[in-house]
């Protein structure tokens, strides 16, 4: 008789799920807080329990495991776009299964099993995570090959704030997933020269200057109060913080939107574009 551990069990399907949800997001485009990234894990981890004990028929295992995808997306990813985020999640989740089925078959590792959908290896913990590891990096590398192709995609948007208004043509980019922190709205990076532009002549001449970001906010909330704010980023070789705007109104391709505005460190030249959107 086989001799199911509960707890293994647990981090087995806590794991690869937790990186799943952060790959889907990724993809996506999407800015998921990390508490939420780690509740719809351990959510999902939490129902691999029944799904993998519980003796099913095909057509009953099938629909549990999609209920339970709807749901960790719920928890996850919220009822925005919950249908694009079902399809890659479940996606990748049986494309990850049957990985590892196909591995088992094969032979090559021995005490890992899949059953309803669900993920149990009798392995060392270092050994478990280091193999999720792998196979995240290569789930990422294959999957984003689709989301690459659709690169070089641009949008136009208009901006207005205090009777002054700007077009600019932004390039779609998914891996701005920068947000305000407090109210979780994106944010549209933009070429300090447009943003010059966008400002009235005191704020304009004070971003001029070049003063750090901190003072910079500093003398523009003195002059105009409530239209700046001041949020963290981070890219793979910079961070500090970052100086932004509240336009009266925004569109996108001709749609209102409620992002905010970035004032960037540096000018944009991205395939002719000033600014950058999150797609």
């Amino acid at each position: 008789m086989k001799v199911i551990y509960i707890d293994l069990l647990f981090v087995t399907n806590l794991i690869p799920d937790y990186l799943l949800l952060r790959i889907t997001a990724t993809l996506l485009g999407r800015y998921v807080r990390q508490w939420r990234l780690i509740l719809g894990a351990v959510f999902a981890a939490v129902c691999a329990l029944p799904l993998y004990m519980l003796p099913m028929s095909t057509y009953l295992s099938l629909s549990a495991k999609a209920l339970v995808c709807l749901l960790v997306c719920l928890v996850t990813f919220g009822r925005h776009k919950i249908t694009a985020a079902c399809t890659l999640f479940c996606a990748m989740s049986f494309a990850f299964a049957g990985g590892v089925s196909a591995v088992c078959w094969l032979g090559l590792l021995d005490g890992v099993s899949v059953r309803g959908g669900t993920l149990y290896a009798n392995l060392s913990l270092p050994m478990l995570i280091c193999a999720s590891l792998l196979a995240y990096c290569v789930m990422r590398l294959v999957f984003s090959c689709g989301e690459a192709s659709r690169g070089g995609r641009t949008a136009k948007v208009e901006l207005a704030l205090m009777g002054k208004s700007l077009t600019v043509t932004a390039y779609e980019d998914s891996g701005n997933t920068l947000r305000e922190p407090f109210s979780g709205k994106a944010v549209l990076v933009l070429s300090p020269s447009l943003c010059a532009q966008l400002l009235p002549r005191d704020a304009a001449r004070v971003l001029r200057e070049g003063m750090p970001p901190h003072r910079c906010f500093e003398e523009l909330g003195r002059m105009h109060p409530g239209v700046f704010s001041l949020i963290p980023y981070s890219t793979a070789g910079d961070g500090g913080l970052m100086v932004c705007i509240k336009p009266e109104r925004m569109t996108v391709n001709g749609k209102k939107d409620p992002r905010l505005v970035g004032i960037s460190h540096r000018e944009i030249t991205v395939n002719g574009c000033g600014a950058i959107i999150g797609v």
